[in-house]
């Protein structure tokens, strides 16, 4: 049998499961599939997605969060666990443990997925008039700005974007 290495030719039944699940969410949250072209030529529109690195930057600053996290956690279960001499406040520490560790967990899989989609439902449309952002799930949020309206743009870039290649345009 041949097996696939890259991520986009994988088909098993994880892979498929995770793709009706996004068709199942993208559909409960009515998100159009794309975006409404901005005004200009056709000829002239061009689609660009968020870059991969801009998912691996956003996938670190999503870990450095959840080390924080557990970080925080166990802290705080051994800061009352060392100063605690009774055990009834002991048992309900351990009680509490045992519902805030799968809690944690289950946080971290389901941001870490729509993290996942929030990139993937990233746009920027550009046309010779007019400049189309588009980002969100629950909320979505387009911005069309038409190129005789802009007056300033920057670039800026933090030491982990220039790490990853990548710096954010302000419009």
């Amino acid at each position: 049998p041949r097996r696939s290495t890259g991520r986009h030719g994988s088909s098993g039944p994880g892979r498929r499961a995770l793709k009706a699940l996004r068709q199942i969410l993208l559909r409960l949250l009515k998100v159009p599939s794309e975006p409404r072209p901005p005004p200009g030529a056709s000829d002239s529109l061009r689609v660009f997605r968020a870059a991969p690195a801009y998912y691996r930057y956003s996938l670190l600053r999503w870990a450095l969060t959840q080390i924080g996290a557990v970080i925080g956690l166990f802290l705080t279960f051994g800061f009352f666990s060392l100063d605690l001499g009774r055990l009834d406040r002991l048992d309900f520490l351990s009680r509490f443990e045992i519902i805030a560790i799968p809690l944690v967990i289950v946080q971290a899989v389901v941001t870490l997925a729509l993290l996942r989609l929030r990139y993937e439902l990233r746009w920027y449309l550009v046309s010779d008039q007019a400049l189309r952002i588009r980002e969100g799930i629950y909320i979505i949020r387009e911005q069309t700005m038409t190129v005789a309206n802009i007056q300033n743009m920057a670039i800026k870039q933090g030491p982990i974007q220039r790490f990853f290649g990548i710096s954010d345009l302000e419009v």
